[in-house]
């Protein structure tokens, strides 16, 4: 689903900004990010609602083992919510041809926040913890997001890619 709406976004932001209309794109991808809102949020209830069933298709067996599965696959919700906003972000700034910007974000945030921030957590402070664990994991998400928000909000990818 969250490839689908990449890929959505990327095709109408891109033909927008090929006939140099950006005023439009710019309202579309508004568009796009309260669609991702609604789903996230829809999302982040079903797997809520949903993670015992979830992790039941599994076979694990035990009380500690499934009880911790079904907290993991809630925690990792918040990722899912991050990542439809994220997505709809770098279609945009890829749909403008903002590439070098997004390698960065792409790569850098997750050595530089999320691989550092895990490392941290459990080798440096041990936590033992595994839920505290992934859930500062996700911060990476977030700061994904915080710069990519600021980088459509400068609209320097409004950009016209054809010739």
């Amino acid at each position: 689903m969250v490839n689908g709406i990449s890929d959505a976004t990327g095709a109408v932001l891109g033909a927008d900004l090929g006939c140099g209309n950006y005023k439009k794109a710019k309202i579309e991808t508004n568009y796009f990010l309260g669609l991702a809102g609604i789903l996230a949020l829809g999302i982040i209830v079903l797997i809520v609602i949903f993670a015992r069933p979830i992790v039941g298709m599994f076979g694990i067996t035990g009380k500690s083992s499934i009880l911790l599965s079904v907290n993991i696959v809630r925690v990792l919700a918040v990722r899912i919510a991050f990542r439809f906003f994220n997505v709809i972000i770098f279609a945009a700034l890829r749909a403008g041809g903002d590439s070098k910007f997004l390698m960065f974000i792409d790569s850098g945030i997750m050595w530089g926040v999320g691989i550092m921030i895990t490392f941290f957590a459990a080798s440096v402070l041990r936590l033992n913890n595994i839920l505290i664990v992934i859930l500062l994991g996700q911060l990476e998400q977030l700061v994904r997001l915080i710069i990519g928000f600021k980088r459509y909000r400068s609209n320097a990818w409004l950009n016209t890619l054809t010739f």
